[in-house]
């Protein structure tokens, strides 16, 4: 996790943002006040590479301190779910796995409820400070 951080704020960042500049873009900056979430939704989405989400963090400039914590929390709890319902399988224990089949299942959809969530608030938000012009009569 050390290593791919340090690689991605410290050696690749300037690379990528010479890139970038070339090609007309930015790096997003997430706001101070969204890392822990913006972190916690990237460790916890299932698909992209491992490696690709800690090169994302350290790219997007999380405090190292933020992304350490988060993603040794969400890995261990990754890792311990896979292990059970791989003992389980192995030992024949039917009932422990689909516990810990319940528990990956659990994790995914409160990704997804989480995601919704996020998304109708910062709709509100956006909807709220729209201001209506009033037009001369």
């Amino acid at each position: 996790m050390t290593i791919s951080y340090g690689l991605a704020r410290y050696v690749v960042r300037p690379w990528v943002t010479r890139l970038l500049d070339f090609l007309g873009y930015t790096i997003p900056v997430v706001p101070a006040a969204k890392q822990r979430m913006f972190t916690l939704l990237v460790r916890i989405t299932p698909g992209p590479p491992y490696v690709f989400q800690s090169f994302l963090l350290g790219l997007a400039e999380v405090p190292f301190w933020m992304y350490l914590a988060i993603s040794w929390v969400v890995c261990s709890v990754n890792v311990a779910l896979m292990i059970v319902f791989g003992d389980a399988l192995v030992h024949g224990k039917g009932k422990v796995a689909l516990f810990a089949l319940a528990g990956v299942v659990l994790v995914v959809v409160g990704v997804k409820l989480l995601r919704d969530r996020i998304q109708r608030r910062e709709r509100a938000a956006a909807g709220a400070q729209v201001v209506p012009i009033a037009e001369d009569i």
